[in-house]
């Protein structure tokens, strides 16, 4: 019950009383108890109370309804903050599952960068030393003149110089064949990574050298660059991210 309703209650309660009060008091007075001034006060507080208890019933009756709407609605908000809140966490759930792949997969790329830079100083360190050794074979077998009068024993030596060039070109060719050396460098340039880092530089070393022994020209650049070219595509990605 409302507050306003219990203060209607007590003022009609009072308001009777007062009424009854004013009536035993005419008969025990031999008085008629017919309106007058007190009586008609008190049957207009009675009547005021009475048509406010009137108005006041049908609000509260109002008041369940209300509240039970109040209640049924408020219950479908909590059932569509639950569905929002399982929404969110399965969202959580991909995404940490995704965090957990890619946590897995960063050691992996940083194995296969760390291989790949030992491969790659391999190559480099393979590369300086086979370019070293026609110079080296150079200086030894044709000298630098240092008189007039010797040019002509400078330009016989390097004549026989180039000679046994060519005849140690004639050898490997009839060692190895001269499509040998196209069949290597078709491998080579078509060579890709399909296991570890390590297997494919150890092949990719093996027709370096094979390529070497018939053409000495190619440099560190452009086995490197083969050599990145034929790996992964993830571990390409890393390495030009890092770059």
């Amino acid at each position: 019950m409302t507050t306003k309703a219990t203060t209607l209650l007590l003022l009609l309660a009072a308001a009777a009383a007062a009424l009854l009060c004013h009536i035993h008091v005419a008969v025990a007075a031999g008085e008629d108890p017919e309106p007058c001034e007190s009586w008609r006060d008190a049957g207009g507080v009675l009547e005021f109370v009475t048509s406010g208890i009137r108005a006041v019933i049908p609000l509260a009756r109002k008041k369940g309804p209300n509240l039970t709407e109040r209640m049924v609605a408020a219950e479908a908000e909590l059932v569509d903050l639950n569905q929002r809140v399982g929404e969110l966490t399965s969202n959580l759930n991909e995404l940490l599952g995704s965090l957990t792949k890619l946590e897995t997969w960063i050691p992996s790329v940083d194995t296969g960068i760390q291989a790949l830079n030992k491969a790659v100083e391999g190559i480099a360190a393979r590369v300086t030393v086979l370019e070293n050794l026609p110079a080296a074979a150079s200086g030894m077998t044709t000298p630098t003149p240092i008189e007039h009068g010797e040019i002509e024993n400078h330009q016989g030596d390097e004549s026989k110089a180039l000679a046994a060039q060519d005849r140690s070109l004639v050898k490997v060719h009839s060692k190895f064949g001269k499509d040998k050396y196209q069949e290597h460098l078709e491998e080579l340039e078509g060579l890709r990574q399909i296991a570890s880092v390590e297997e494919y530089y150890t092949k990719f070393e093996e027709l370096m050298h094979r390529v070497l022994v018939y053409n000495q020209a190619y440099d560190e650049t452009y086995f490197v660059t083969k050599f990145v070219g034929g790996l992964k595509t993830e571990i390409k990605a890393a390495i030009y991210q890092a770059a």
